[in-house]
C-alpha cells in the first residue's frame, strides 16, 4: 500500500483575514484572542495540519511567555527579599558592631546565624516552588517528558511535596501516549499507514482530543477506502468492464484528485477510450449508445488533451464514431420520414437526428437538402393548422419536388387538404373560378393517394357545388352522374339504402328528360343523406397527432373529421375522442 504526495499549495486559511487579525494578536502578547481566533479558525479548516500545528506552537509560547513573566515576578521578588535581607544584615551588623561595644556581641552573633538559616530555608522553598511550576507549566504545554524531569527533581529535594505524585502520575501517563503518536509519525513518514492507522485509532479512542489525532484518523480512513476503491478500480479495468472502471476510477478523482494523480488519470482516460472502442465492436448500435461514445471520448479529451501517445488511435476512433453516429441518424430520419406514423413528434425528431448529422458532415448536400425539406414540411404543417393555405400549398409543393415520398403520403394529404380548404374559402367569398381551380388541383392530388374514393368524394361534391352555384345546372348534373359512378353510390344506395337508390334514379330520369335543374336538386338532397351509406369507428388522439396525418390514415379528408367532429380548432389534444366516416365498401381501417 503507497500514500501519495502531491505539490503543496498554498493553504487557503492564509488568505483568511481573520488569520491576519490572530497573528497581530499574537505579536502583541495577547494570546488568550489569538488563540480563540486560530480555533476558530480550526473549524473553517479541520484537515489543515499545518494550522494545527500552528496552534499548538502558539499555545506553547503562550505557556512559554506567561512562564518568563512569572519568572521575572519571582525574580523581583529575590532581588526585593535580597535587599531586604542586606539591609537587615546591615542592621544587624550596625547592631551587633554597636552591640559590641556595649558587651552583646555573643547575642548579636545567635541572631545572625537565626537570620541566616530563615534565608537559606526561604531560598530553597523558592527554588522548589519555581522547579514545580515549571514542571506544571511544562505538562500544560504538551511537553510531558520535560516536566517529568522537573517534577522528579522536586522529588529529590521535598519528596512530600504537595499534589507531587498526581502530576508526576499525569506526567508519566502523557509521556507513553506522546511516545505512541511519535510512533505514528514515524510510521507515516515510512509510508506504513496500516500501523499508523492502528496506533492513531487506538489514541483516538484513549484521548479523544490530543492534538490532531481525530483528523489524522480520518485522513487515514479516507486513504484506506482510496485504496480500496482503486483496487475495485484495477480489477475492473483488467476484465474490461469499463462502465465499472470509469464510475469507480472517477469517484477516486472527486474524493481526492491528488491520490496516486498521474496513475489514476491515466487509467480513467484509457477507460474512457476502451469504453468508447467497445460501442462501434457492437454488431448492434444504437443512436444513445453512439452519442453516450461521443462523450466519453470527450471526457478522455478533458482529462489529457493533447496526449501524443493515442493522438492517432484517438482520431481514427473520432472518425469511426462520427461516421457511425451520421449513419444511424440518417437512417433513424428516413424510418421516421418512410413511415405511416409520421407524427409531428417523431417529425420534428427526426428533423433534428437530421440536424445533427449536418453537424458532423456539414457538407453533404443531401442531408442540406433533406433538412430544408424537413423544415419546409414542418412550416407546412404549422401554416395550415393556422389557416395560411396560400403558404402551406407553396411550402408544400417545394417539398414535394423536392421528394415526393417525404413523409409517407401525407404530403399529398397536407397538399390536398389544403386545396380543398382554399377552395372553400374562394366559393364562400363566390370566387367560381378560383374555387373550382382549387378544388380540381385537389381532385388531381387525390388521384396520386391509395384508396382515394372518399377523399376524391368530398371535394367533387364541392366542386359541383361551385357548378351549382353558378346555374350550370346540366354541367352540375352530368357530375352529379360521374360522382355516383366513381365511388360506387348506386351500388352502396342499393345495399344499405332504398330510399338513396330510388332518389338517384328519380334525379337520373329528371336528368335524361332534360329537366337539369331539378336533376341537380333531386341529386343534391338525396346526397345530404350519404352518411347512411357511410360506418365510423372512435379514434383516441396521440401526442404528435394532426389532422393530415389522420386524414391520410383513414383514407377521408380533414374537412370531414373537423365538421364531423365540430372542432373549432385544426389544432389535436392528446385524449380527444374523435368520429371517423369511412364509405362501407371500404374495409374499416
Amino acid at each position: 500500500m503507497t500514500a501519495t504526495t502531491s505539490t503543496k499549495q498554498t493553504p487557503p486559511y492564509l488568505q483568511d483575514p481573520l488569520f491576519a487579525d490572530a497573528m497581530s494578536l499574537l505579536q502583541k502578547g495577547s494570546w488568550t484572542a489569538g488563540l480563540d481566533q486560530i480555533h476558530q479558525l480550526q473549524s473553517q479548516y479541520p484537515e489543515d495540519l499545518e494550522l494545527a500545528r500552528l496552534y499548538a506552537e502558539m499555545s506553547i509560547r503562550s505557556q512559554v511567555d506567561v512562564y518568563e513573566r512569572e519568572e521575572n515576578r519571582k525574580q523581583t521578588i529575590q532581588k526585593i527579599l535580597r535587599y531586604s535581607l542586606i539591609i537587615c544584615v546591615l542592621a544587624l551588623v550596625s547592631t551587633l558592631v554597636w552591640w559590641s561595644t556595649t558587651q552583646y556581641a555573643s547575642y548579636i552573633q545567635n541572631q545572625l546565624e537565626q537570620v541566616r538559616l530563615i534565608a537559606k530555608k526561604n531560598a530553597e522553598e523558592l527554588e522548589t516552588y519555581t522547579r514545580f511550576r515549571d514542571g506544571q507549566n511544562l505538562l500544560l504545554a504538551d511537553r510531558p517528558t520535560a516536566a517529568l524531569l522537573k517534577f522528579h527533581e522536586v522529588e529529590q529535594i521535598k519528596p512530600d511535596y504537595p499534589n507531587l505524585d498526581l502530576y508526576i502520575q499525569q506526567a508519566e501517563a502523557l509521556a507513553v501516549i506522546e511516545a505512541e503518536y511519535d510512533r505514528g509519525i514515524v510510521f507515516l513518514e515510512e509510508n506504513k499507514t496500516l500501523e499508523a492507522q492502528e496506533i492513531f485509532n487506538r489514541l483516538n479512542q484513549a484521548v479523544p482530543n490530543y492534538r490532531d489525532v481525530s483528523i489524522r484518523v480520518e485522513q487515514l480512513e479516507k486513504l484506506s477506502s482510496l485504496d480500496a476503491l482503486l483496487k475495485k478500480a484495477a480489477s475492473a479495468f483488467d476484465q474490461e468492464q469499463w462502465e465499472d472502471a470509469i464510475a469507480a476510477y472517477q469517484a477516486i478523482k472527486d474524493t481526492d484528485q491528488s491520490y496516486q494523480k498521474e496513475f489514476v488519470e491515466r487509467r480513467l482516460y484509457d477507460s474512457y477510450l476502451f469504453a468508447a472502442q467497445a460501442v462501434l465492436d457492437q454488431p448492434e448500435t444504437t443512436t444513445d449508445e453512439l452519442i453516450n461514445a461521443k462523450q466519453l471520448l470527450t471526457k478522455a479529451l478533458l482529462i489529457f488533451p493533447q496526449d501524443q501517445q493515442t493522438a492517432a488511435s484517438r482520431e481514427n476512433l473520432q472518425e469511426s464514431l462520427d461516421q457511425a453516429l451520421y449513419s444511424t441518424y440518417l437512417e433513424a430520419a428516413n424510418v421516421i420520414l418512410s413511415s405511416p406514423e409520421g407524427s409531428l413528434t417523431k417529425l420534428n425528431s427526426a428533423n433534428e437526428m437530421l440536424k445533427n448529422a449536418l453537424k458532423i458532415r456539414s457538407d453533404d448536400q443531401d442531408v442540406i437538402k433533406l433538412v430544408d425539406t424537413s423544415n419546409l414540411y414542418l412550416r407546412a404543417v404549422e401554416d395550415f393548422q393556422t389557416g395560411s393555405w396560400n403558404m402551406a400549398i407553396e411550402d408544400i409543393e417545394t417539398v414535394i419536388a423536392n421528394n415526393p415520398n417525404f413523409a409517407w403520403n401525407t404530403c399529398q394529404q397536407l397538399l390536398y387538404d389544403s386545396f380543398f380548404e382554399r377552395g372553400r374559402v374562394a366559393l364562400k367569398a363566390r370566387e367560381f373560378t378560383l374555387a373550382m381551380a382549387d378544388f380540381q388541383k385537389a381532385i388531381e392530388t387525390a388521384e396520386m393517394m391509395p384508396d382515394n374514393r372518399l377523399v376524391r368524394l368530398a371535394v367533387q361534391l364541392e366542386y359541383v357545388q361551385a357548378l351549382g352555384d353558378q346555374d350550370l345546372y346540366e354541367e352540375a348534373a352530368a357530375y352529379y352522374q360521374k360522382i355516383l359512378t366513381e365511388a360506387d353510390l348506386l351500388t352502396l344506395a342499393d345495399k344499405f339504402n332504398p330510399v338513396i337508390a330510388k332518389q338517384f334514379e328519380d334525379a337520373s330520369t329528371l336528368v335524361d328528360i332534360g329537366n337539369f335543374q331539378a336533376g341537380y336538386i333531386a341529386y343534391r338532397d338525396a346526397l345530404k343523406n350519404i352518411s347512411s351509406l357511410m360506418g365510423t369507428k372512435k379514434y383516441t388522439i396521440q401526442e404528435g397527432d394532426y389532422l393530415p396525418l389522420l386524414a391520410a390514415h383513414f383514407h377521408t379528408s380533414s374537412n370531414l373529421i373537423v365538421s364531423d367532429n365540430v372542432l373549432i380548432s385544426r389544432r389535436l389534444e392528446p385524449g380527444m375522442i374523435l368520429t371517423i366516416r369511412f364509405l362501407k365498401t371500404t374495409p374499416a381501417p
